[in-house]
């Protein structure tokens, strides 16, 4: 069946928003196969429903009742990819059984038949906690991401706080004038879909770095990057076609990434209706780091791109001010053994002291070379005058380092003189 050949599907996934059609749809096939109706008899029995009596209404709202119900423990549940083949387990998890009867609802209301009886919401469960991560955690997902393009997604969601379906709305021009700048931290602005919120964040140098490995690798296999390209593509039997990575890619992705990292085990996913270590882990590991760090939390929700009250607008620093504030608390964000501003620093100080020991050197071989020239002196008789001349010159030279250099060697006295040679 292909479901949008109908015209209530028309009318209801137009407006339901891209990187929530697939579920959508998948609750809508699931909806059937319950019902035995498809889409059109579906709103039939619905307004057939209306003209009862108001005592004898509610057809839909009960179908939606039990298929509630169904979805917990009868229905099949399928296997991951392109087959979806039914994979024997019976019954899906709470909150997705919310999300399916959420969908259906929303395809009644659509078609000018709401429902009004609400399902009840799944309760929290202490398996779908989500990992609380550091750093040297996300490093360890970055060094076990299979691809240039899935490093620097994982590090956009960390030093970013962008959620999956933003990631996948980015494109090449979003960043294209700040990589030709060379700014670090880079300014994105963006909208939001779940949200049409406008706001803008930073991400850091190891975010930057590995976006721009991804994108040379891209233009290495001959794509042209245009201003309204993907910025994060399909790979596989899809690169070739450019096409935009989707939210449920990125959740796969990073569910056998952070497996391979050992981060989770295949028991805890068996365990769990969401993956622990899933992308809302990172952006909450963003999230937490700024508040952490002096952050104001109005703030930190707008560059998380959460709705704000109306005069919160007026709070919120501009670009280049916050860019500032970024940049102080990136080291903290870094998943390098040192932050680059860190590691310049360190450079500097190293030759710094490098400098130092030189000189100090300098110094106290010329503090030997006086002690011979004076203890000489007690030897040289007529030539005394001579000496003290020379033991003067070099104790100038000891009040002045900058003219150490121009010594280059000075000899024992021989024959009742002291030898000093200058270069």
């Amino acid at each position: 069946m292909h479901l949008e050949e109908y015209d209530e599907i028309k009318k209801w996934i137009t407006q339901v928003k891209d990187s929530s059609k697939a579920t959508y749809l998948s609750a809508m096939k699931a909806y059937i196969e319950f019902t035995g109706l498809n889409p059109k008899e579906l709103i039939d029995e619905a307004e057939e429903d209306r003209r009862k009596p108001r005592r004898l209404q509610g057809k839909p709202e009960e179908r939606l009742a039990e298929f509630h119900k169904w979805l917990l423990t009868e229905y099949e549940v399928k296997t991951r990819g392109k087959d979806r083949k039914p994979s024997g387990k019976k019954g899906i998890s709470k909150m997705m059984a919310t999300t399916y009867v959420g969908a259906i609802r929303s395809f009644y209301r659509r078609n000018g038949f709401p429902i009004m009886t609400k399902t009840p919401k799944a309760a929290p469960k202490k398996e779908n906690r989500k990992m609380m991560l550091t750093p040297r955690e996300v490093k360890l997902l970055v060094d076990h991401a299979p691809t240039l393009r899935d490093r620097a997604i994982i590090l956009f969601m960390f030093q970013g706080g962008f959620d999956a379906s933003t990631i996948c709305s980015l494109n090449y021009g979003d960043v294209k004038r700040g990589l030709e700048r060379g700014e670090v931290p880079l300014l994105i602005e963006v909208v939001r879909e779940k949200d049409e919120v406008e706001y803008f964040t930073f991400v850091g140098y190891d975010a930057v770095e590995a976006l721009k490995a991804y994108l040379n690798d891209r233009k290495r296999k001959g794509e042209e990057l245009r201003l309204n390209s993907p910025l994060f593509a399909k790979e596989g039997a899809k690169k070739l076609k450019h096409e935009r990575i989707t939210p449920n890619l990125i959740q796969n992705m990073l569910r056998e990434t952070a497996l391979k990292a050992g981060l989770i085990s295949e028991e805890d996913l068996e365990n769990a209706d969401l993956n622990p270590c899933r992308p809302h882990a990172l952006r909450a590991a963003f999230s937490t780091i700024l508040r952490l760090n002096g952050f104001d939390p109005l703030l930190v929700d707008f560059m998380q791109g959460h709705r704000i009250p109306y005069n919160g607008a007026y709070l919120i620093p501009p670009p280049e001010k916050v860019r500032q504030m970024y940049a102080e608390v990136e080291p903290q964000l870094s998943i390098s053994s040192m932050h680059p501003v860190e590691k310049r620093v360190e450079e500097k100080l190293k030759a710094y002291r490098e400098d130092i020991a030189e000189l100090q050197n300098e110094v106290n071989e010329l503090r030997r070379l006086v002690e011979i020239l004076m203890t000489s002196v007690l030897d040289i008789g007529d030539n005394k005058v001579e000496a003290q001349e020379l033991i003067d010159r070099v104790a100038g030279l000891v009040k002045q380092p900058e003219r150490v250099i121009k010594i280059s060697e000075i000899e024992h006295y021989s024959g009742g003189k002291a030898k000093v040679k200058l270069a």
